[in-house]
């Protein structure tokens, strides 16, 4: 059994899945340009989500899969 949270996902599949997404919003250049063009680089920001009635989140075990995929990209 995975300890990802994604017992029964087809991981190789999952991680290539991501890889295309990120290919296809980052460019040939692996950057966002919309970001750069708008977001000043040295800007933060910090945010909070509230659940303002009970509900079932979806995808959280792939957030880790694109924050890995993210992070190898940025080293």
């Amino acid at each position: 059994m995975s300890d990802d949270g994604l017992s029964g996902f087809p991981h190789a599949w999952a991680h290539e899945l991501v890889g295309v997404a990120l290919r296809e919003d980052l460019g040939p250049e692996g950057v966002d340009v919309t970001t750069l063009a708008t977001i000043p680089a040295d800007q933060t920001r910090t945010a909070e989500i509230v659940a303002r009635a009970p509900g079932v989140v979806a995808g959280v075990p792939v957030i880790g899969l694109v924050l890995a995929a993210v992070a190898e990209q940025i080293g």
